[in-house]
């Protein structure tokens, strides 16, 4: 036995309006001169700069801090990760 499933009327939508109170002539506002943005962008770029260098330093000093502890596990742990290889292989039909 089936059941017909009905069809809904589709609901009208719904239109919403905003109320502005914009002005539709230019403010009264000081423009900043072209030169500004200038220099703004090269100030900008000089810190970019800077910060893009001090994240470079900074990750030199955690490798140099990192990796002899890395060197050292690998050393320490290399000879044991090869005899469990060598009784992977020898289990191995």
């Amino acid at each position: 036995m089936t059941t017909s499933r009905r069809k809904r009327k589709p609901k009208t939508p719904v239109i919403m309006t905003v109320e502005t109170n914009a002005k539709t002539s230019r403010p009264d506002a000081k423009l900043i001169p072209i030169s500004s943005y200038r220099e703004d962008f090269i100030n900008r770029m000089a810190l970019n700069n800077y910060e893009v260098k001090q994240l470079y330093k900074d990750s030199q000093w955690l490798e140099d801090q990192v990796r002899p502890k890395v060197v050292t596990f690998v050393a320490n742990i290399k000879p044991n990760f090869n005899k469990l290889v060598d009784q992977v292989k020898q289990a191995a039909p």
